[in-house]
This record gives structure tokens, C-alpha cells and sequence, in this order.
């Protein structure tokens, strides 16, 4: 009967053992995914990071354009209204000289 007695706290020191060193091997596993996981995060902002920078340079680059688009239509439709036959700016021309001479 002691031999059984004996066997059996053996089988539960042993079993003990193999839960302890389950355990340990469960942690450095979760330790292991905590730790990668973390990884892919950093590489995940750093990619979105990278990704928005591009996207604001994107637009900033569209909004330029689109800056200078409509500074050229403004600068045409300007010289379209502005635009004075030869006899309207020959008129222009004799009104400042004489405001300048103190004619007018």
C-alpha cells in the first residue's frame, strides 16, 4: 500500500511539473504574440503614417494646381474684359497725358 501511496504523490509531483512547464511555455507563447503583435501595430502606424504624408502632399500638390488653373482663368478673363481697341486706348492715352499736364 505505501508503494502505492508513494506512486501516487510521484505521479502528482510529475504532474505538477508538466503543469508548471505548460504554463511557463503558455506565457513565453502569449509573451511571444503580445510582442508581435505589438510589432505589427508599430508597422501598421508607420505605414499609415507613411501613407497619410502622401496623401497630404497629394492634395496639396491638387491644390496647387487647381490654385494656379484658376489664377490663369481669372488672368485671361481679365485681359478679355480689358481688352481696348485702338481709338478707346488712344483716348486713355491723350485723358492721362493732359490730367498730367494739368490740361483735363
Amino acid at each position: 500500500m505505501r508503494d502505492v501511496i508513494e506512486k501516487v504523490i510521484q505521479a502528482e509531483a510529475e504532474a505538477r511539473a508538466i503543469v508548471a512547464d505548460a504554463e511557463r511555455e503558455a506565457e513565453a507563447l502569449l509573451q511571444k504574440a503580445r510582442t508581435e503583435a505589438q510589432r505589427l501595430r508599430e508597422q501598421d502606424r508607420v505605414a499609415v503614417l507613411a501613407e497619410q504624408d502622401r496623401l497630404v502632399a497629394e492634395a496639396l500638390e491638387e491644390a496647387g494646381r487647381q490654385c494656379r488653373r484658376q489664377i490663369e482663368a481669372f488672368a485671361q478673363d481679365l485681359k478679355n474684359r480689358v481688352r481696348l481697341d485702338a481709338a478707346t486706348r488712344q483716348r486713355a492715352v491723350q485723358q492721362v497725358v493732359e490730367f498730367v499736364r494739368g490740361t483735363a
